[in-house]
């Protein structure tokens, strides 16, 4: 969704692929070229649009769990 003035937002629909086959067996290798896909879409968008972007996921959350001893060393260790 681009927001092309203060009260008026384009949406955008793209197919993504005609049917996704994914190896049960690989499933990590089967899905990397969608994910590869998925993520120069957005970043095609993100370059058109460099202002226009919200992420839903709280990267900075940390876990109450943790205290500042036990910080994960990266955003992937809690994720």
């Amino acid at each position: 969704c681009i927001k092309m003035d203060r009260n008026h937002f384009q949406v955008i629909y793209e197919e993504f692929a005609d049917k996704m086959k994914i190896d049960r067996k690989d499933r990590a290798a089967s899905l990397a070229p969608y994910a590869q896909k998925y993520a120069d879409k957005l970043s095609g968008y993100c370059q058109q649009y460099p202002l226009q972007w919200f992420n839903f996921f709280d990267i900075w959350k940390v876990p109450e769990a943790l205290d500042s001893k036990e910080l994960p060393s990266k955003i992937t260790d809690f994720i």
